[in-house]
């Protein structure tokens, strides 16, 4: 098709980027989405929490950015279909717990790590997500939930009717401004996340 250069953001699997022939830069919304947090959430009582194992590398990069501790969810997949969350590693004891992840699809895990934080003692959950995919019954099932705060950015459109009280979109255009400067001025682009 001509194109000579990718542009991405917060691919589901780095390992995407040994798919492409030409160069790949894989931007993240973790900078966007921790300053938002950073400027609601009282950070002396708070601590990022990642889903499981597989979410701790990129968890542990939002911690980082916001300078907290990093607890993770024991999540254990029993079948195809069904996946078990027990116990909590790290403190959460009436902690505010921020976990982000790359995508919120059906909402589930984020659902299931809320109340799993909920009945370990969490004072509150804050979830976020760079793609709002939020497909299916995703919304009712976020609504119930013991989720306070829910926060997307824009690269999925969230149409009206999805806009929960408690869902927040921030944008990502400046990032991508940024990047596609960077790219036709010869400048890092990771250096926007270091």
């Amino acid at each position: 098709a001509g194109a000579d250069r990718v542009l991405t953001m917060d691919l589901h699997a780095e390992q995407v980027h040994g798919f492409f022939s030409m160069p790949v830069d894989h931007l993240t919304a973790i900078p966007i989405v921790a300053k938002h947090v950073a400027e609601t959430c009282d950070m002396a009582n708070a601590v990022v929490v990642a889903t499981d194992a597989g979410g701790a590398k990129r968890a542990g990069k939002f911690a980082s950015r916001l300078e907290i501790p990093l607890a993770i969810i024991d999540k254990r997949r029993i079948s195809d279909t069904e996946v078990r969350q027990g116990s909590v590693v790290g403190e959460v004891v009436g902690k505010d717990c921020i976990v982000f992840e790359d995508e919120i699809s059906t909402g589930g895990t984020l659902v299931e790590t809320a109340k799993t934080l909920a009945n370990a003692g969490a004072r509150q959950v804050i979830a976020g997500a760079t793609h709002g995919v939020l497909v299916g019954n995703s919304i009712e099932r976020l609504q119930e939930s013991p989720i306070a705060s829910l926060i997307v950015t824009n690269t999925v459109a969230v149409p009206v009717h999805k806009r929960l009280e408690k869902l927040t979109v921030l944008s990502i255009a400046s990032l991508i401004a940024e990047a596609i400067q960077r790219i036709h001025t010869g400048e890092s682009v990771g250096e926007l996340f270091g």
